[in-house]
């Protein structure tokens, strides 16, 4: 008996570790958030916002704060799941122009250096949300792709089913 109380009182010790390992929540930035008809909510494990669309359905998508999980927790539409543990993807491809940006023939490719293709990588490091009318825009600081660096934006338009991923470099 006495092994089995050292036991479990080692348990909640070995919880917290485990807890603590998975990684901080990076700060959210709600400054230039305004409520709307898309609400945000946050708690230390993620932001999630609430809207309907044009039928009247409720929508709910939830990013994850801790940088070590996949970014998008959950997204649901009348409570039923749609996407779970949603990891955005990017890839860049980069090449020489000989002739500028407007020369319409100039093919990168064709250049003796060709062309570099690159995956893009995430890891968070801040959040920021902002009210732009009836939208509801949220910035994930910590995207690289090559020789860029920037966010991944999240756009959610209240009263449509739409969901704009982009990723601003």
């Amino acid at each position: 008996m006495g092994t089995m109380f050292g036991s479990a009182r080692s348990l909640p010790i070995l919880l917290a570790l485990a807890v603590g390992a998975s990684g901080a929540a990076v700060p959210v930035d709600l400054e230039a958030y305004r409520d709307g008809p898309a609400t945000v909510t946050t708690d230390e494990d993620e932001v999630r916002v609430r809207w309907r669309d044009e039928a009247d359905a409720e929508w709910s998508l939830a990013f994850r704060r801790d940088p070590s999980k996949p970014l998008i927790a959950i997204l649901d539409v009348g409570g039923q799941p749609v996407l779970r543990d949603g990891r955005p993807y990017y890839s860049v491809e980069t090449g020489v122009r000989r002739k500028g940006w407007d020369a319409f023939f100039d093919y990168p490719p064709a250049h003796e250096q060709g062309t570099n293709a690159r995956f893009g990588t995430f890891e968070l490091d801040g959040i920021r949300v902002e009210s732009l009318g009836n939208r509801v825009r949220l910035h994930f600081g910590g995207f690289r792709a090559g020789p860029f660096h920037g966010s991944l934006i999240y756009t959610i338009f209240a009263g449509s089913r739409l969901v704009k991923q982009e990723a601003v470099v």
